[in-house]
């Protein structure tokens, strides 16, 4: 939706609006570089929001069972503490599409009911700021990245002057005007959101695995998606490849040399150095003979191969 908005809202020409007023192209891309750094903010909260509504939705529709559930355990109560406890640890395990708490005791007050709903809403916020940590990034190096390029002034052009234009929007002189402001929201929505998602992943973690916790059931339903599938020794390995997503997401962004060649070298870099850390770690856990690490293997191999083969192409 958001690529649909601003390929409506850029072009190669001058739009113009109902009202006849006019709209350049760079506008409407600093208009996408606000857009995509709010993103991180925006999905979780309306993500939460239609969550909410959902849970809501299903509470109303099931409220005769919710309320039978209630009186059998005040049943329960009665006759037997311990009994109602059992029953009352079972009946709060059950989730909407495996995600949502959706039953609670009748005397549970609304901040215990509003707690156990963000909790649960933990483990969808990290599935979404994880899905659109890529698009994020690369739009921030977007905002980011200047190309020099040589100014001829003079009918002789005798003088020749040295500007720096933003790479994606060429009309756009780097680091003066309007692209000073942006380009330090870019450069901060960087380090929040491209390098602060997966350190703070990293950092909840590594918290998690010094006090032995990565096994506990409460856990694993928040964070699991992080490491689930890994070597118990290597739970941080979802990381890895988020920093190696990273890396190569800034080299296509920063060419750090105008020769195609010498870029391509930089991704045969990144490719052979994750290929050896793969090699000698084997991060993924044992199942079905070792599946997942093959799988990756042969991903890797298929990258790093793809890239010698245009190297050779253009040579």
């Amino acid at each position: 939706a958001l690529l649909s908005f601003t390929c409506l809202l850029r072009g190669d020409s001058l739009d113009v609006d109902l009202r006849g007023s006019s709209r350049s192209s760079s506008d409407a891309f600093f208009f996408q570089l606000v857009v995509t750094f709010s993103v991180p903010l925006i999905w979780p909260i309306l993500l939460t929001f239609f969550s909410f509504m959902l849970l809501s939705y299903k509470r109303r529709a099931m409220a005769k069972d919710i309320e039978m559930l209630q009186k059998f355990l005040a049943r329960c109560d009665k006759e037997s503490p311990e009994l109602k406890e059992h029953f009352s640890q079972e009946f709060r395990h059950k989730r909407l599409l495996g995600i949502w708490r959706w039953f609670y005791d009748a005397n549970d007050t609304r901040w215990q009911v509003t707690s156990v709903f963000l909790q649960d809403m933990v483990a969808l916020i990290i599935v979404c700021l994880f899905f659109i940590h890529g698009m994020v990034t690369s739009g921030m190096l977007q905002g980011i990245y200047c190309e020099g390029y040589n100014n001829r002034q003079g009918s002789q052009a005798e003088t020749i002057e040295q500007i720096r234009l933003l790479s994606e929007q060429p009309e756009v002189w780097c680091e003066v005007g309007d692209h000073a402001f942006f380009n330090l929201l870019a450069w901060i929505g960087f380090v929040i959101w491209s390098l602060g998602i997966p350190a703070v992943a990293w950092r909840l973690l590594y918290i998690k695995a010094s006090a032995k916790e990565l096994t506990n059931v409460t856990t694993k339903t928040k964070f699991g998606f992080l490491y689930n599938g890994y070597e118990p020794s290597f739970w941080y390995w979802e990381i890895v490849i988020y920093v190696r997503k990273v890396l190569t997401t800034f080299f296509t962004n920063f060419r750090m040399t105008n020769d195609v060649k010498g870029t391509m070298s930089f991704y045969m870099l990144i490719a052979l150095v994750f290929l050896v850390f793969h090699l000698r770690t084997e991060p993924f856990d044992n199942r079905a003979n070792k599946l997942l690490d093959k799988t990756e293997f042969r991903s890797l191999l298929v990258w790093t191969f793809s890239i010698l083969f245009m190297q050779m192409i253009l040579v």
